[in-house]
């Protein structure tokens, strides 16, 4: 694979956009600007310029609907299919017979990133491509490319909602975790020590996708609910880069959406955005009827 061969008509965008998140129930049709998160999210990712084609990946109609009538264009499909999974990889991995074989990249956004900047994502697979050429000798273990960035906040730092990561010098992923790392003996945070976090931005060759949801679920994975941490305890490699841009939070408590808001000035309330009748997307027949009931684990 190289990045002359690839072209934006090989490579996709799936947004997993489960409705009953664990965090904050429904947050991915909270408001911000007249826009729901996920569509917020959407746009940004519809600016990228190496995706030419984004697939929302749904549990719930309220979602599907509200997305499908948001006017999002040809290029976006919703796929609305009620089966249970653990994490946002699964439920691509799960629907993956729904998207077309001519895309070899899959790029994994989390619905909840409102204010996720385009450049960074074209970034991270530029750098996935890259690190698949001929001349990698690690490229037949790389499992996936991210990003991370460095924390300044100390709040956020030591908020459970924010994953923190371990970095090597060969840009490999060493640990992710919800713990604050790097630690030290006397047990304090020093403002000195560069800590970082990861993002939601995860490229896949498609070919891993399907493998992941074969893999054996791990103690480490289960335990802290970091579905990165499947991928290194069964010993694969995991790229990571820093981020050339700053990538703003994602929205994963209430507090997270209230400082977005504020940060950048809009204005209205928490409820969900009102679903529309009229449909002016596609929705898929890739519907599984099962329970409709929140799974134990977060998006």
């Amino acid at each position: 694979m190289t990045l002359e061969r690839i072209t934006p008509q090989n490579v996709c965008a799936c947004l997993p956009a489960r409705y009953a998140s664990h965090r904050l129930h429904g947050k991915l049709l909270f408001d911000i600007g007249g826009q729901s998160v996920l569509e917020r999210t959407c746009r940004q990712v519809l600016k990228c310029k190496w995706i030419s084609r984004v697939y929302i990946l749904t549990d719930h109609e309220r979602v599907a609907n509200t997305m499908s009538a948001a006017g999002l264009g040809d290029n976006v499909e919703v796929i609305l299919n009620k089966i249970r999974t653990r994490n946002g990889t699964e439920r691509i991995g799960r629907n993956l017979s729904f998207i077309p074989e001519q895309f070899e990249i899959i790029v994994n956004i989390q619905g909840d990133e409102p204010f996720v900047d385009p450049r960074n994502i074209d970034y991270v697979i530029q750098k996935h491509v890259a690190a698949h050429s001929a001349g990698s000798k690690e490229k037949d273990d790389i499992f996936f490319s991210t990003l991370h960035q460095r924390i300044t906040d100390l709040d956020y730092l030591q908020a459970t909602s924010c994953v923190k990561i371990i970095v090597n010098r060969r840009n490999n992923a060493m640990l992710f975790t919800r713990n604050v790392v790097p630690w030290n003996k006397d047990g304090i945070v020093r403002p000195g020590t560069k800590y970082f976090s990861c993002t939601g931005l995860y490229v896949y060759n498609r070919s891993r996708v399907e493998q992941y949801i074969a893999l054996e679920d791990t103690q480490h994975q289960l335990e802290e609910d970091v579905e990165q941490m499947k991928v290194l305890e069964h010993g694969f490699v995991i790229k990571t880069f820093e981020a050339p841009y700053y990538n703003e939070i994602s929205v994963n408590t209430v507090n997270d959406y209230e400082m977005l808001r504020e940060k950048y000035g809009f204005t209205g309330d928490s409820g969900r955005a009102s679903p529309v009748s009229s449909l002016s997307g596609t929705i898929s027949d890739a519907l599984v009827e099962t329970e409709d009931a929140p799974w134990e684990t977060a998006m």
